[in-house]
């Protein structure tokens, strides 16, 4: 042991903690980390490169203590090293415990700062989840999380926005706290060294009085010890009692058979997945609102309870595609099917404008590419191994050729589909802002543009066998035909009520939002989308009727909006409505919901991306919910689960405020089960579950509106 101690100690006293630290921390496994294992990740990583020199501190005062004199008299009356070791060496070892405990946490604080400079912290930063401060006329990514190091990170950026306080207070929080741990170890250092000291007679003391012999002891002598055992018993009684009180009754409770009605609703076949200029979601919207006429709720859009917005853009439906490789004499040698082997995914929107009707290119391989092995008078589609989007590869050279005439689509794999497996986008939608009629425009012999312009490369999803299938095939002519359905006249339809409050001012509304479209029928493939907002649905309309029943009128206005084309990312209803509507969405609070009552899920997700503000109450509402679910034993986690197209990212640029909950995070392992058809099977939505989310929403929604708790 003495020679770990020993190596441990030399190597960090050799090797700078920082760097080693930022260089293990910094990873992108590490970054992309959520926050309960991120934390769990620094704890481990700041112990391994601290506990060496720690541990030959201790290990030179153990041995120091063992050459007193009483120790050698304990070993000859017999008593066994384990006795020594708690009896005698413990107590002599706690006041150097107790001291080096305030020390190194001086130590630890100190490097945390020193990491947040470098941009590393916990909680990571994931380069698709980030806000930014508007309000404050700052443009830069913060950490998500509140955490001293990733607010000092983010100084930088204030500082050359002039913002000087931003970076001033976590700086001043580290500065008084490094200080006063130090301060403190040295102070009790420099005390329990003194011959006179009685501080150190005191902190002996403590594991004797805390020992429950001790307080045994103490009630069995009680009139010389009545203080002491008044002081303990009363701790103990606290430690007992204050578990077993109950939690606040809600005021008013919510109805889950009521909620699952709703669902079970949208699970007939008449709504046809409700899909965006369907009659399935004509008739999913006349559903809502003779629920919401049924509850006495008033229309919000004047004398109406829907809107309906007619987009600028001209958008395009991908029906059916076909994509296959060609021998150099023409013949087909590789065949493949449209969204069971391949997907035109709209994970990357950016590379879905001006798509292509038809494309042809000769296969490159990922190396080939790097090696030069190409033309640039020819045109290319790029294979990516099934690891490259993970470490970046993707990114960096999708940044260097999608301006490149030579570059016709890139093809990646998605490593969470099986052979012949159902793809997760089932629309895949695509959208031009100058062109108002569809035309096919041949650019080149290789291929065939909408709208008249070149696209940026399209990117191609597949499985893994035919990533492997297509790579096989390199330097073979690729070909991608597509079939578009092209809509010009682009309408969305959302829904509105009203609950009017004392007060009227936009300051003083809630919004109340979810959405109401999915993917929609096609052929033998059904998309009812249950979870993503069946369950949302269901729970709004229940809250709207629980609280149109209340005699009270509210505080605050209460508007619940249901939102159309919740798919489409580039003209969500929720974007339309912020559009057409600027000035009823600026300074709101929002409450938005989605993919609520996940069998699978352990926790509701709360994100508060959205919520940044200098407004006190906002913050008031926030720690109102946590507490709220803590009463109500319900698992929280505050996390950025926000995607583009949920509601709340288009309310904030209106100026509104807002949190998102959600019972799964889109992007993890548990989020991608739920994609396409599975959300047809209604056992996927835990009744109990739902129940207890809904109920949650419900209480936090009467406490923001009504003051009650």
């Amino acid at each position: 042991s003495s020679r770990v101690i020993d190596f441990f100690s030399k190597a960090f006293s050799a090797l700078p903690a920082l760097i080693f630290c930022i260089f293990i921390l910094s990873l992108n496994s590490v970054n992309q980390l959520e926050l309960g294992s991120s934390i769990l990740v620094f704890t481990v990583v700041l112990t391994f490169i601290g506990w060496g020199r720690l541990a030959k501190v201790l290990k030179n005062r153990i041995e120091d203590i063992l050459k007193e004199n009483f120790i050698q008299g304990e070993i000859a009356i017999g008593k066994s090293n384990f006795l020594i070791s708690i009896q005698n060496v413990l107590p002599h070892l706690t006041a150097t415990l107790i001291i080096y405990f305030f020390l190194e946490m001086g130590r630890v604080l100190l490097l945390i700062a020193e990491l947040g400079i470098f941009q590393v912290y916990v909680g990571g930063f994931k380069f698709d989840r980030y806000f930014i401060y508007e309000d404050l006329g700052l443009n830069f990514m913060p950490s998500y999380y509140p955490e001293w190091g990733g607010l000092l990170g983010s100084g930088r950026y204030a500082i050359t926005a002039r913002k000087m306080w931003i970076a001033l207070f976590p700086s001043l929080a580290f500065f008084i706290s490094i200080l006063g741990f130090n301060l403190f170890g040295e102070g009790l250092k420099i005390e329990v060294n003194k011959r006179t000291s009685r501080v150190i007679t005191y902190i002996r003391k403590i594991p004797y009085y805390l020992s429950p012999k001790t307080f045994i002891y103490e009630i069995r002598n009680i009139k010389r010890n009545r203080f002491s055992v008044a002081v303990k018993a009363t701790v103990l009684l606290l430690i007992i009692i204050i578990p077993l009180i109950p939690s606040p009754e809600s005021l008013y409770k919510v109805d889950a058979d009521s909620i699952f009605t709703h669902v079970q609703e949208f699970d007939n076949d008449k709504y046809e997945g409700r899909m965006t200029g369907t009659q399935g979601r004509d008739m999913a919207a006349e559903y809502i609102v003779n629920e919401l006429k049924e509850y006495g709720i008033k229309p919000y859009f004047g004398e109406e309870y829907i809107k309906e917005f007619k987009s600028p853009r001209t958008f395009g439906d991908i029906e059916d595609s076909r994509m296959y490789i060609q021998s150099s004499d023409g013949a087909v040698i590789e065949d493949f099917e449209f969204r069971m082997d391949y997907d035109l995914s709209n994970t990357y929107p950016e590379n879905m404008m001006y798509f292509m009707a038809s494309s042809s290119g000769t296969v490159l391989t990922l190396d080939q590419y790097r090696n030069g092995d190409y033309d640039e008078n020819k045109k290319y589609f790029i294979v990516f191994d099934k690891f490259s989007v993970m470490n970046s590869d993707f990114r960096d050279v999708v940044t260097k050729t999608r301006v490149e005439d030579f570059v016709n689509g890139y093809i990646i794999a998605n490593t969470r589909i099986e052979a012949n497996g159902t793809f997760e986008a089932k629309r895949n939608l695509i959208v031009s802002g100058k062109v108002d009629s569809y035309k096919r425009q041949p650019k080149s012999e290789d291929s065939i543009f909408l709208f008249g312009f070149k696209p940026n490369p399209i990117t191609i999803i597949v499985n893994e066998e035919t990533l492997n299938t297509i790579k096989n095939c390199a330097g073979e002519k690729m070909t991608l035909e597509n079939d578009i359905n092209v809509i010009d006249d682009f309408r969305a339809k959302n829904i509105g009520g009203i609950i009017e409050g004392k007060d009227t001012s936009n300051e003083n509304t809630v919004f109340i939002t979810t959405n109401y479209d999915y993917f929609g029928y096609e052929g033998d493939m059904k998309y009812k989308g249950l979870l993503y907002n069946g369950s949302s649905i269901g729970t709004t309309l229940e809250m709207a009727k629980i609280l149109s029943n209340i005699d009270e009128k509210p505080e605050k206005t209460i508007v619940f909006l249901f939102f159309d084309t919740s798919k489409y990312l580039y003209e969500t209803g929720s974007k339309l409505f912020m559009k057409n509507d600027f000035s009823k969405v600026e300074n709101i609070f929002a409450i938005t919901m989605n993919d609520l009552g996940a069998v699978d899920s352990d926790a509701l997700y709360l994100d508060t991306s959205y919520a940044e503000t200098i407004q006190e109450k906002y913050y008031d509402y926030v720690k109102y919910i946590k507490k709220r679910a803590k009463q109500l034993d319900i698992k929280l986690q505050q996390n950025r689960v926000v995607d583009s197209y949920d509601d709340i990212s288009y309310l904030k640029d209106g100026r509104g405020k807002g949190i998102l909950l959600k019972s799964i995070d889109e992007n993890s392992d548990i989020g991608k089960k739920y994609n396409g058809m599975q959300q047809n099977d209604i056992g996927i939505i835990d009744k109990n579950k739902l129940k207890e989310q809904a109920q949650l929403i419900l209480d936090t929604i009467i406490y923001i509106t009504y003051g009650k708790k």
